[in-house]
């Protein structure tokens, strides 16, 4: 679902924008399922609603972070799609292995590690689009 309204999107607003947009869905879904696990609300309803929404916002910008990652230098298109698997299996990765160092209360953990690993992307994120200022004017 998110994949095919991304796709829609895509052709009316910049892919920037849209995709601010969409991982502010997916951090949303994060924060929601970590505020139900938090105050010990934890239905199959709340984690099933939480993760539909963190879904659906993973189905929209995953093909647009793609697109934006190998869409760069056409000469480099096959090693940009590299890097990019590579890094989402290593955060992958990284996350299992510090979900499983606290394993008291796996759901919190798990949500604290699925929102602090989504918080980071969107501050590298945003770091990577922020506005550069113009050349000569002295903040090079």
């Amino acid at each position: 679902m998110g994949s095919f309204m991304s796709s829609r999107l895509a052709r009316r607003v910049r892919l920037t924008s849209l995709l601010r947009a969409t991982s502010g869905i997916v951090v949303l879904g994060a924060v929601l399922f970590f505020t139900v696990s938090a105050t010990g609300m934890l239905s199959v309803a709340s984690v099933l609603g939480t993760m539909i929404i963190l879904s659906i916002g993973v189905g929209a910008s995953a093909p647009i972070a793609i697109t934006g990652a190998i869409s760069t230098d056409p000469q480099t298109i096959g090693a940009a799609a590299g890097l990019y698997g590579f890094v989402q299996m290593t955060n992958g990765a990284l996350c299992t292995l510090a979900v499983g160092f606290f394993p008291v209360n796996p759901a919190l953990t798990a949500a604290s590690v699925l929102l602090v690993s989504l918080l980071l992307g969107q501050c590298s994120f945003l770091l990577a689009t922020r506005s550069r200022p113009a050349a000569g004017t002295g903040r090079d």
